[in-house]
C-alpha cells in the first residue's frame, strides 16, 4: 500500500486492463506482422472481441474494470467512515457517483448531437452499466453482511441463466435477423433474435441499440454484471483482513478465482460463454479472470513490493475514466488524429510493417504521455 493507504495494485491492475483499449492490441498485430508471423494467430486473436459465443482476453476487459471497481469500495468506504461521514452522506455519494457515470456515457454515445436527432442517441453505455452495477453492489455492502452478497451475486447469476433458458423471446420465430449478424443464424433462447433480453431491449430502449435487435449493455442484461462488483467487494473485504498473510490471501484469491472459472465453464454447457448477452457462464469465467489477475498484481507489487516496474500502468489505473472517454465518444476521435498528425508522416516514409508500428508505438505514447501530466498535476477525473 501507499503512504496514504491506497492499494498500489488495484492502479496497476486497473491501468494493465485499460492498456487493451488504450492501443495494446494494434501493437500487438504490429509487432506480429513485423516479425512475420501475421495477424491471425491465437495471440492476435486475443485482441479482438468474439463475435457471439466464445471468450478471448479482450472480451475480459470491461468485467475485470467492473470487478476492480466493488474491490475499491470497501477501501473507499473505511476511510469515509474514518473521517466522520454518516451513512446517509455515503449513500448520497453512491447516488452521485452512478448518475454522473451514467451521464458520462450518454455523453460518449452521442447525447451531445441533438441536431443529428433522438436516434443517435444510444441509451445503454459502458459507463452507465458501470455506475448502475456498482452501485447496486455499493448499497448491498452498507446493508448486508458478506454471506448475503455471496448469495446475491450467485442468485443475479443462476436466475438469469434459468430466465433465458426457460422464457424465449415471444416474437423469436418471426423477426430478421439484421443483415450483418449472420453468424448468429439459431433462434433459440440464447441467439441474437431469439435471447429475452433483446426482446425488452428493442421494445423498451429509445434510439439506437449496439446490435439492431439487441443491445450488449441493455435491460435484463445489466442484472448479472452486477455480480461482478458484488464479488468485487468480497474481494476488497477479505484483502483488509489483518489476521490472514499477504501470501496466503493470494493463495485463497487464487484458488477462489480457479472456483469461479470452473462453476463458468460447466454452465457454459448449458448456457454459452457469451459477452453481448452478459451470459451467467461468461459472468463467472470473467469473474475468475479477474481475480486471479488481481491477485497476482496483489502478490507482486503489494506482497512482494516490486512496485517500480508497474508505474506504467498505475499511471493509467489512476485516470482510466479519463482515457476511456477520450477514446470512445461517439463521432469524435482527438486520440487518433493527434497520433497521425505526429507520427503519420513517419509512418508514410516506412514499409507497411514499420509504419503501422511507428502509429501503434505512438498512439500509445500520446495516450500515456497525456496521462503522465495528468499524473504530475493531479488531474483525475473522480466521479
Amino acid at each position: 500500500m501507499s503512504a496514504n493507504g491506497r492499494l498500489m495494485s488495484l492502479d496497476a491492475v486497473r491501468g494493465f486492463d485499460m492498456f487493451f483499449i488504450m492501443g495494446l492490441p494494434a501493437l500487438v498485430l504490429a509487432v506480429s506482422d513485423l516479425l512475420g508471423f501475421g495477424t491471425s494467430n491465437w495471440i492476435c486473436l486475443q485482441m479482438e472481441h468474439v463475435d457471439w459465443e466464445g471468450f478471448r482476453l479482450m472480451d475480459a476487459v470491461f468485467p475485470t474494470f467492473m470487478f476492480i471497481s466493488g474491490i475499491s469500495f470497501p477501501f473507499s468506504y473505511a476511510r469515509q467512515v474514518e473521517k466522520g461521514e454518516s451513512r446517509s452522506r455515503i449513500c448520497r455519494g453512491i447516488v452521485k457517483r452512478a448518475a454522473v457515470l451514467f451521464l458520462l456515457g450518454l455523453v460518449c454515445e452521442g447525447i451531445t448531437k441533438v441536431d443529428q436527432g433522438w436516434n443517435c442517441l444510444r441509451l445503454g453505455s459502458v459507463l452507465g452499466r458501470i455506475g448502475i452495477a456498482w452501485a447496486c453492489a455499493a448499497f448491498l455492502y452498507l446493508f448486508s453482511g458478506w454471506k448475503t452478497r455471496l448469495f446475491a451475486a450467485f442468485g443475479l447469476v443462476i436466475g438469469y441463466w434459468l430466465l433465458l433458458r426457460f422464457v424465449p423471446a415471444p416474437d423469436a420465430l418471426t423477426i430478421a435477423i439484421p443483415a450483418g449478424h449472420e453468424y448468429c443464424l439459431d433462434r433459440g433462447p440464447f441467439s441474437l433474435v431469439g435471447n429475452l433480453s433483446g426482446w425488452v431491449d428493442r421494445n423498451i430502449l429509445p434510439g439506437r441499440i449496439s446490435r439492431v435487435v439487441m443491445d450488449t449493455q441493455g435491460t435484463l442484461s445489466t442484472l448479472p454484471s452486477i455480480a461482478l462488483p458484488i464479488f468485487g467487494t468480497l474481494t476488497g473485504d477479505f484483502v483488509r483482513r489483518m489476521d490472514v498473510s499477504g501470501n496466503r490471501k493470494t493463495l485463497l484469491m487464487l484458488v477462489a478465482a480457479a472456483g469461479l472459472a470452473t462453476v463458468g465453464w460447466l454452465i457454459s454447457f448449458s448456457m454459452p460463454l457469451n459477452k453481448p448477452l452478459w451470459s451467467s457462464s461468461y459472468v463467472l469465467v470473467a469473474a475468475g479472470y479477474a481475480l486471479f489477475l488481481f491477485a497476482a498484481f496483489y502478490w507482486i507489487v503489494d506482497v512482494l513490493k516490486w512496485v517500480r516496474w508497474s508505474f506504467f500502468f498505475r499511471v493509467i489505473g489512476m485516470n482510466s475514466i479519463l482515457i476511456w472517454m477520450l477514446q470512445r465518444m461517439y463521432g469524435y476521435r482527438p486520440l487518433p488524429e493527434l497520433n497521425e498528425y505526429l507520427f503519420g508522416g513517419i509512418a508514410k516514409c516506412l514499409p507497411p510493417q514499420g509504419g503501422a508500428l511507428v502509429l501503434a508505438v505512438g498512439y500509445v505514447a500520446v495516450c500515456w504521455s497525456i496521462l503522465h501530466f495528468c499524473y504530475r498535476k493531479n488531474i483525475i477525473l473522480k466521479v
